[in-house]
């Protein structure tokens, strides 16, 4: 629900932008947040020194609103925005599983998806590239 696409003063002093949504939610449609995520890069890009250094959006197949749903909605984010702040590691991809273990897939940077290689393992995280 948000409305101003304009990050430029959190991103100025050193924010860090995690967003994502879950492919098959039911409720707000995960193409709002791309959406979103397109008129902060349109308004937002032509005030920072580099947006990329600052936001990234991941959207994550077969997650429904937050959790569950057929793909792995395990994803370890509170991780990940602590690499990116600590250490400037920028995530291009983040490791997503079921609870179970029986599945695993990289949830991508937007806008890329994560492709199956055609060989390997298709319910293993390596056997996918984001594309």
């Amino acid at each position: 629900q948000a409305a101003d696409p304009d990050m430029s003063a959190f991103l100025e002093r050193g924010g860090k932008l995690l967003l994502w949504h879950g492919w098959d939610d039911t409720g707000p449609s995960p193409f709002m947040t791309i959406d979103y995520f397109e008129r902060m890069r349109q308004v937002t890009a032509r005030k920072v020194k580099s947006l990329d250094d600052g936001a990234r959006l991941f959207i994550a197949p077969g997650v429904y609103h937050c959790r569950r749903g057929p793909g792995p909605d395990q994803i370890d984010f509170l991780g990940t925005i602590d690499a990116w702040v600590e250490n400037d590691t920028a995530p291009e991809s983040i490791l997503a599983t079921r609870t179970d273990g029986s599945l695993s897939r990289p949830v991508c940077r937007y806008p890329a998806l994560p492709r199956y290689k055609r060989k390997g393992n298709p319910a293993e995280a390596a056997s996918f590239s984001c594309r």
